[in-house]
């Protein structure tokens, strides 16, 4: 899943410096790639975070491993929504962005399922950008299918996936329904999405428009498929889309963040967190291989899973 070769040169608060050697099936190409990541911080509009940010513009797979080297992650939704609320149009963190929200398309059982904490893209990253650059749907692996049910599952109950049906979403933009409210808010960094449902409204919007894959366009693939969500900027009037546009091979942007809680500020309360074997005992199976076990416990030790 991840590419072989990162080496530092310098990393600072400020500046990461990474060059990378890609390899294909785990022979080095000898092409290197330099990136001088510019990490800018600035103070939340409630003056609650320091938010470290910086904006990549590279394949997905690529884009993840730099901005995950460089301290930060793939932004969320809702983290994207509270850094724009109350700015301006033309500020910054209007920009179109990639975002750690997945959607996992289920043509069986006709439904769709969101999913934060990029539990599912990091997984299929490289898988997501090679799909798309052939010019299809990113289907799961048949043997890593009851892996997928089971992290759904438990991500689920935990309240980190939401199941929707197929199809086009017109949404209030006060966010203020069940869909809406699920993708823009995070209960661990307490963010709301009212807070960016006012920018929104703010800026001339009644509805944005969340963009997801129908059911007879679901039907027609061969099992479930991947795919993440974007966040779009003022020039598509902020619209979301969790499927289509195979472009995660691109050079598109995304924004890497990290929210320092601000000394003095009001305080969060610390949640209690699953672990991993938590996660699985809760699921409807732990049928898995050591491999997609270690995988998950690789990934959750990125990720924090709030319990509910």
């Amino acid at each position: 899943m991840m590419d072989k070769g990162i080496k530092f040169i310098n990393k600072s608060i400020s500046t990461a410096c990474i060059t990378i050697m890609w390899s294909t099936n785990g022979a080095f190409r000898g092409i290197k790639m330099n990136y001088n990541l510019k990490i800018d911080t600035q103070k939340s509009f409630d003056g609650r975070f320091d938010i470290s940010s910086v904006y990549v513009e590279a394949p997905f797979h690529k884009q993840n491993l730099l901005i995950n080297s460089s301290g930060l992650h793939l932004v969320s939704p809702a983290e994207l929504g509270f850094m724009r609320t109350d700015k301006p149009k033309n500020h910054a963190f209007m920009k179109y962005s990639r975002s750690s929200m997945s959607s996992l398309m289920i043509p069986e059982e006709d439904k769709i399922v969101l999913v934060k904490s990029g539990a599912l893209s990091n997984l299929y990253a490289r898988d997501l950008v090679n799909a798309h650059a052939d010019g299809k749907e990113c289907l799961i692996p048949k043997e890593d299918k009851e892996m997928v049910y089971d992290l759904v599952t438990a991500l689920e109950r935990a309240g980190l996936a939401k199941t929707i049906n197929p199809g086009n979403k017109t949404l209030s933009a006060k966010l203020d329904e069940e869909t809406s409210d699920f993708m823009f808010s995070d209960d661990d960094l307490r963010i709301k999405s009212s807070d960016y449902g006012r920018t929104l409204v703010a800026n001339g919007r009644g509805i944005i428009t969340a963009y997801f894959d129908d059911a007879d366009y679901m039907k027609k693939q061969k099992g479930m498929y991947l795919n993440i969500v974007r966040v779009r900027s003022p020039a598509d009037i902020f619209n979301v889309y969790g499927s289509g546009n195979w472009n995660l091979g691109d050079d598109d942007g995304a924004f890497g963040v990290n929210f320092v809680p601000v000394e003095g500020a009001q305080k969060i309360v610390e949640p209690e967190y699953y672990t991993i074997d938590q996660l699985l005992k809760n699921a409807r199976s732990i049928n898995l291989s050591r491999v997609h076990i270690e995988c998950l416990r690789s990934m959750f030790a990125d990720y924090r899973i709030i319990k509910k």
